[in-house]
């Protein structure tokens, strides 16, 4: 009978929950029960959640020391709730991929159950990892000051992103005190705050690397073993941090608070982000024609300027002139205007063109090396400043933007001044690096490589307000010491090709200044350099007594690097 009757009553319950439509949100009264030994460290489990399901969660083997019980829940891709009540109520739940929740002991053997739900549409499955860790009486709370979360005890990280930094928060914790105490003040300065991150491997979104990492940056031993400490100077507020975005290299934060009276740690819950939406496969960033277009482009001319830059002098100093006024207007029109970045790089663009329009002009009034080889120098020491800061240099002087551009300038003009007085050299080489340089950033970006960011780290600085306060500390996984070296190799490979093939043709073409403009005035006792055909309109002067003998003698602007010349001295 009484089987019949809960047949009967279950029956009548689906059939109001059809009729009304609200099947799959209705409460849960049915759930799996997992239990977590918190006398056994580590205790982590792997669970695999439906959709529109919930698990009950409940500590057991508490231990007396314990005060609290932080039971963790860390989702890959999808959302999940974390909630001390089987229906969530208002400010006493968390949602996301990072969750935690501090369960007070109650000197029993286990705690209250906290509930896992997991919400979704579709029918996809989703694994889900779940721990705990003990917080003693000696311990620092985590979050157990919070003023700005919706949770109570709020001892997990929130983490968002945009195009160019990661944001990761957390709350003040509270200081240790003796059981049956009160509770002591928040403003506490016997606190220390430590903040690490380490990097996943680049475009590599497995579970299992996932999962791995999430463990060891949630043991206090790990993470400081293997995570990158960060100081924390310049936040405002303290306890909110950014972090440069290398979108698709993930990241995972972990935050250690330390009693300086008792020197005993807690960790708050680790969190990760990858810095954009891989569900959604926004994470390869060359994924439009548009940006196809311009990696394309960017491989053709280094190509053009690393292997044949100086052999084509003229095409050359085009494209360094184009390089040079595309940066510069892509930073001025990025801080002054609105503009999406696809317009902003057009504007860029077509600056170049008269900026290599203009450089190109310079040469045929003046055809001066020394002058024309200015501009690829400064690019070479530029990008020689951007390898220099690209290195995480964790100094409080470098957080004013004033500091830090002066010192920037100092380092990008040293090359400059130190190469221009062999601008034949120097001029080789800069196509050498530069072109090499503009060959592997899109193949780099490509394999997952982060050697783009050298140049795109400081136009981020020059173009985002209060950049300076985000973190850099670049990633330098395996595929970047690769194409590092490759650069390298690829840069003395194209020089030592340039300098060969050019070893026996003049040092610069010949080509003569334009004298014949009103306003051009040749410096006296600097020799112009000689044409290989005569200028228009020009005659020969019949050879006579007053012909000067050193006139027959070739210019060492059009020289050859044979013994010809050295000779006829």
């Amino acid at each position: 009978m009484n089987f019949r009757r809960n047949l009967q009553n279950s029956f009548i319950t689906l059939l109001i929950l059809f009729s009304t439509g609200d099947f799959q949100e209705s409460k849960i009264t049915a759930l799996d029960e997992v239990k977590l030994d918190s006398s056994v460290q580590p205790n982590d489990e792997m669970l695999l959640m439906h959709p529109n399901s919930a698990i009950r969660i409940t500590a057991i083997n508490v231990p007396s020391t314990a005060r609290y019980i932080l039971m963790q829940a860390h989702s890959h891709f999808h959302n999940v709730t974390l909630s001390y009540d089987i229906n969530p109520v208002e400010d006493r739940f968390v949602t996301g991929r990072n969750l935690g929740l501090l369960v007070e002991n109650r000197e029993t053997n286990n705690t209250k159950p906290l509930f896992l739900k997991y919400e979704a549409n579709g029918n996809n499955s989703i694994s889900i990892l779940i721990f705990s860790h003990i917080i003693s009486y000696k311990d620092p709370i985590p979050g157990a000051c919070n003023v700005e979360f919706s949770v109570e005890l709020a001892p997990y990280l929130h983490t968002r992103f945009n195009n160019y930094s990661i944001t990761v928060e957390h709350q003040p914790a509270l200081s240790p005190y003796p059981k049956r105490s009160s509770r002591p003040s928040c403003e506490n300065e016997f606190l220390e705050y430590e903040l690490y991150h380490s990097y996943l491997s680049p475009m590599e979104f497995t579970e299992e690397l996932y999962f791995q990492k999430i463990l060891q940056m949630s043991d206090l031993e790990t993470a400081r073993e293997i995570g990158r400490e960060i100081r924390l100077f310049g936040f405002a507020p303290k306890t909110r941090s950014k972090f440069a975005n290398y979108p698709g290299i993930g990241q995972v934060f972990s935050v250690v608070v330390t009693s300086k009276l008792s020197n005993v740690s807690s960790v708050y819950v680790p969190a990760a982000s990858y810095g954009c939406d891989p569900v959604l496969e926004e994470c390869q960033t060359i994924n439009t024609p548009f940006s196809k277009s311009l990696a394309a482009a960017s491989f053709m001319i280094g190509l053009f300027l690393a292997f044949f830059g100086h052999s084509y002098f003229k095409l050359e100093l085009f494209f360094m002139g184009f390089l040079a006024l595309a940066l510069t207007s892509f930073v001025i029109v990025s801080r002054e205007s609105a503009l999406e970045i696809e317009s902003v790089t057009l504007v860029a663009a077509f600056s170049g063109i008269i900026g290599g329009g203009i450089w190109l002009a310079v040469w045929y009034i003046r055809a001066e090396p020394a002058l024309s080889v200015l501009v690829p120098t400064i690019l070479l020491g530029f990008l020689s400043a951007c390898c220099v800061y690209y290195v995480p240099l964790n100094f409080e002087y470098l957080v004013s933007d004033f500091n830090f551009w002066a010192s920037f300038i100092s380092c990008m003009l040293f090359l400059p001044v130190l190469l221009i007085v062999i601008s034949w050299q120097a001029n080789i080489i800069a196509c050498a690096v530069i072109g090499s340089y503009l060959i592997l950033a899109p193949i780099g970006h490509y394999l997952g490589s982060s050697i783009a960011y050298i140049l795109l780290n400081i136009l981020r600085r020059a173009t985002i307000p209060s950049y300076g306060h985000v973190v850099l500390d670049p990633p330098f996984h395996y595929y970047d010491q690769i194409m590092i070296g490759i650069w390298i190799a690829l840069a003395f490979l194209a020089a030592t090709f340039q300098f060969l093939r050019e070893w026996k043709n003049p040092l610069f073409p010949n080509v003569n200044p334009l004298p014949h403009l009103p306003w051009f005035k040749p410096r006296r006792g600097l020799p112009r350099l000689q044409s290989q055909f005569p200028m228009p309109f020009s005659r020969e002067r019949a050879s006579g007594e007053t012909t000067p003998l050193i006139g027959s003698l070739p210019s060492p602007f059009s020289a050859s690097r044979d013994k010809s010349y050295f000779s006829s001295l």
